[in-house]
């Protein structure tokens, strides 16, 4: 007659305690849930310092709160204010000098290199007070009224 091994199989004596099951770190509340909120909360705030920093409130606040310079010189001598309203005169006459903040640009530089050829002026693209008293001249002839920015 044959033998018969049998594999040995373990009893409950032998197994002894059971295992307790742990979910994953990135499910339920365990810590590395709580992780994964607080990045996606960190990632929305750098996501809004970021858009209130590119829309220019950070610095409004910065300047509300710690008040600011006075307002800097365009390059050429004039004042931002002004800036902004030559580029607002330039743009009500359709030369395209971009958006009315102040900021000398390419294309407000574009804009009032466009305007001296037409007005006859070398053509060198500067802002100047001079330059800035022949395009208001010039609006005034047009009837283009817009306020003063100083």
């Amino acid at each position: 007659m044959a033998e018969r091994h049998s594999e040995p199989t373990l009893g409950p004596a032998d197994s002894g305690p059971p295992l307790a099951a742990e979910p994953p770190p990135w499910r339920g509340e365990e810590r590395g849930g709580r992780l994964w909120w607080w990045l996606l909360v960190l990632l929305i705030l750098a996501g809004l310092g970021w858009y209130l920093w590119d829309k220019g409130y950070v610095e409004k606040a910065r300047q509300a709160l710690f008040g600011g310079p006075p307002p800097a010189a365009a390059p050429g001598g004039i004042s931002s204010g002004d800036a902004m309203e030559l580029e607002a005169l330039l743009a009500a006459m359709d030369l395209d000098p971009g958006p009315a903040d102040g900021t000398l640009d390419a294309k407000t530089t574009a804009a009032i290199r466009t305007f001296q050829e037409m007005a006859g002026l070398p053509a060198d693209g500067k802002a100047t007070p001079a330059l800035l008293a022949e395009v208001r001249a010039v609006a005034q002839q047009l009837g283009i009224v817009v306020k003063s920015g100083s």
